[in-house]
């Protein structure tokens, strides 16, 4: 304690030097703490279930495009024949349209198999769990709400239990109310049965009646995932492939070896976080070098400081303290130091945890959410000790090889120990080469997301609103078209509209029809003799309305444009893309080709009338599909997508949009109400986030480096004051002093940039998953930034050698 008091009051005699270092340290343990707060809540913590080590999620894997998605006939296969799984479960994502009591309100809804939420070991809060009769096609309408979902449209009212609602225009009985604890990496707002048949045919028809579904499963006691692994693969073979599948589109496609993929087993904790581990380490081990930055930093304020207390030292030592002793003194500063750093720190990490949890709620999986807690405390508390000692282990070192006689007989000459300097050139060189790896991380993903920001989409994105509907009820082709045509009516009637259209696969959305094209002329294709990715071409197939192109500010390259002469049922005419026309006609026009898009075995043979541009459908960063646009809307899906192109501020039009809806149907609603630039930018939230965060970290890290080299160079001016005045008295010239400070600071820059360009070639690698079309190596940019970070030193290093530059000998000398 007396330690800690002689501690304490030394930091408040040095107000400046206590809150600078203070600063710094916070700077780098808030940091740590914010993004471990993160890292915490996604990848270390396991899934909030009962054994989350026995959960797994069912994958079709192909080489290089794995996927989550298994036929629905698959999954009654193996749950038929696994003996390695003690539950399977398979489920589905949707809108729905909740009506009554209020509003008409678009739902996230997840359609589940009865053994999901007992596999999870999850039992509702109110009423029960799905029975096995709701499971089954024609079974009761069950479903079960989330409690969000119950506390924002039913009010928490608990007598909601058995009560009917209207979801798609059709009765559903409450049975259940979901736990508030309860999360899913899905967002699912309310659950209703899949009701698979026995072949994996279902209530929801796709093809031939099977669809895609996403299936986990949990283990049984005993079985490792190697064995489960095995099974699987015994049972895999045994499938006979044919009979079609279908895709998220709804397009047949082979099943088995060919279409179905390689069936493997992972860990569902594994398949959550898959996406955002690489980017979470990444920003981990940046705040890790930002924090050894920062500690650099202190431990060469704390020698500097400790050089001035030299005498102190020397005379406690010479009064018996031990040097292990007046050692246990400075590490008992450094810590107490440190911590108060670790305690402002501690509250910047409050705010930035608040902002991290705003900017990435739709792209990270926090299945506990991120906030900070105990084991979060304990984090913030250990790195707040281990820096403490980290950068107090300097000045102690400095300490324990101080020579006692030379100290006490010195008078004020100041700092001569070479062993000192050496230390805190060391410290300079680390803080140097940290700082390089972290630009050269930054310079690379700012340089990758400006290219993205280059690509073009397609399509023009300003002055555009768009908004998506799932039609309600069973409608009929003409009434399917007729809802279609009222909307576009009344849209094109607003003030300032100046195109309106609607198309069922809306760029930048999930949803995508995909198929294939057999052109005329040449040999149709066999879809059941495909067995590897790449030997047939995905086609997407949207359908759209006359003035679609328009609209999205689509350009037309050859041929025409759709006129109310090709809306017809039977028309048979199509606009292809640029992609498209290269691939089926390379170095011709595919205007005047006839086609045949492979949605059923009866397709008719259609006539391309028309290219336009490519448009990145699945955003920026996804390849160009081909896509062949029909007109037909009797072809649509339920999940439709309006486009209005309008002269004034898009946003604006919001209001009259709803009430223009509610107008040709009052139960119909309307969900992601949203500008095209915007639909854009949440394309690239993840990206922007990574961005800005490591080119945050990479700022305050050159300019702590930046204020380490300023520091040290500082200190050397004031040591070695009496010597420049010597030099000067014997007729150094003001240039000769500014290059010999110069000069010695930047080879210590140099060095810590050699050193920063190996680590950073060694170190960037892990970054090319978060880059696009930039290299981790890219030359360019390891240059510039090297280049820059030399400037900044040579600036640093130029401002205190200029003021020793102007010394006068005569008052130099003197003060000795």
């Amino acid at each position: 304690m007396n330690d800690f008091k002689f501690a304490f009051r030394q930091l408040l005699k040095n107000p400046g030097f206590t809150a600078v270092a203070v600063l710094t340290l916070a700077l780098g343990i808030g940091a740590n703490t914010a993004i471990f707060s993160v890292v915490n809540a996604v990848l270390l913590r396991p899934l909030p279930y009962p054994e989350p080590g026995q959960l797994v999620q069912l994958r079709a894997d192909r080489p290089g495009s794995p996927s989550t998605f298994i036929g629905s006939a698959t999954f009654v296969e193996v749950k038929a024949q696994s003996q390695s799984l003690a539950r399977i479960a398979a489920y589905s994502g949707g809108d729905m349209t909740l009506t009554g009591a209020g509003l008409a309100e678009r739902v996230v809804s997840g359609a589940v198999t009865a053994d999901f939420f007992p596999l999870l070991g999850v039992q509702p809060a109110v009423g029960r769990n799905f029975t096995r009769e709701e499971d089954t096609p024609n079974g009761p309408k069950a479903a079960i709400l989330g409690h969000g979902l119950w506390q924002s449209r039913f009010g928490g009212d608990p007598d909601v239990l058995g009560r009917t609602i209207t979801l798609n225009q059709q009765s559903y009985t409450v049975v259940g109310i979901l736990p508030a604890r309860f999360q899913y990496p899905e967002r699912f707002q309310l659950w209703t049965p899949l009701a698979l048949g026995e072949t994996g045919g279902t209530f929801v028809k796709f093809g031939e009646g099977m669809m895609l579904l996403k299936a986990i499963a949990r283990l049984k006691p005993g079985v490792t995932l190697q064995q489960a692994q095995a099974e699987l693969q015994t049972i895999a073979q045994r499938i006979q492939p044919g009979g079609p599948t279908a895709t998220p589109g709804g397009n047949p496609r082979p099943r088995g070896e060919g279409g179905e993929g390689v069936l493997t087993l992972v860990g569902l904790h594994e398949q959550v976080v898959g996406d955002v581990k690489g980017a979470l380490l990444v920003l981990l081990g940046a705040v890790a070098f930002l924090l050894l930055i920062a500690c650099a930093n202190v431990a060469n304020l704390l020698l500097a400081r400790a050089a001035a207390r030299q005498r102190e030292m020397a005379v406690r030592v010479a009064l018996g303290a031990g040097r292990l002793r007046v050692a246990r003194q400075l590490l008992t500063e450094s810590v107490l130091l440190s911590l108060a750093g670790g305690g402002l720190g501690l509250l910047l990490a409050f705010w930035g945890v608040q902002t991290l949890g705003q900017w990435s709620e739709a792209s990270l999986p926090a299945m506990h959410g991120i906030g900070i807690d105990a084991w979060v405390l304990s984090f913030t508390l250990g790195v707040s000790v281990v820096t403490g000692l980290l950068f107090g282990l300097a000045p102690a070192f400095q300490v324990s090889r101080t020579d006692v006689n030379a100290a006490l007989k010195q008078e004020s000459r100041g700092d001569t120990g070479g062993h000192r300097h050496r230390l805190r050139h060391l410290l300079v060189v680390s803080e140097v080469a940290l700082s390089l790896v972290l630009l050269i991380g930054a310079g690379l993903l700012i340089k990758s997301f400006s290219r993205l920001n280059e690509v073009d989409p397609g399509f023009r994105t300003e002055g555009v609103l768009t908004f998506q509907v799932t039609l309600t009820g069973e409608k009929s082709s003409p009434q399917k078209v007729n809802f279609i045509e009222q909307i576009l009516e009344r849209l094109r009637a607003l003030p300032g509209v100046q195109a309106a259209a609607a198309t069922d696969s809306l760029p930048l959305t999930d949803f995508n029809r995909i198929t294939a094209v057999d052109v005329e002329g040449r040999p149709p294709i066999d879809l059941s003799r495909v067995h590897k990715p790449g030997e047939v071409t995905p086609v997407s197939r949207p359908t759209v309305t006359l003035d679609y192109f328009n609209a999205m500010g689509i350009p037309l390259r050859n041929g025409r444009a759709f006129t109310s002469q090709d809306a017809r049922p039977a028309a048979g005419v199509v606009i292809v893309t640029e992609a498209f026309e290269k691939h089926h006609f390379p170095g011709q026009s595919a205007v005047g080709k006839r086609i045949r898009m492979r949605s059923s075995a009866e397709a008719p043979w259609q006539t391309v009338i028309g290219v336009v541009s490519d448009v990145r459908q699945g955003g920026l960063a996804k390849d160009v599909v081909p896509e062949v646009y029909s007109p037909e809307l009797d072809d649509a899906g339920d999940a439709l997508s309006f486009v209005i192109r309008v002269a004034a501020e898009p946003a604006h039009l919001i209001s009259a949009v709803r009430a223009t809806v509610a107008e040709v149907e009052p139960n119909q609603s309307l969900h992601n109400v949203m500008t095209m630039e915007q639909r854009l930018a949440d394309t690239t939230t993840s990206r922007r986030l990574n961005t800005a965060l490591l080119g945050s970290f990479a700022a305050v890290a050159l300019l702590l480096a930046a204020v380490g080299i300023y520091g040290v160079m500082s200190y050397a001016v004031t040591q070695r004051r009496r010597e420049i005045g010597v030099r000067m008295a014997l007729g150094a010239q003001k240039s000769d002093v500014l290059g010999l400070l110069v000069g010695g600071g930047l080879r210590l820059a140099l060095a810590g940039v050699v050193i920063g360009l190996v680590g950073a070639l060694a170190l960037t690698r892990y970054l090319s998953n978060l880059l696009y079309s930039v290299k981790a190596t890219d030359p360019l940019t390891f240059l510039g930034v090297a280049v820059a970070l030399t400037g900044v030193a040579l600036l640093a290093c130029w401002l205190p050698a200029r003021r020793a530059a102007r010394v006068d000998p005569m008052v130099a000398l003197r003060t000795e």
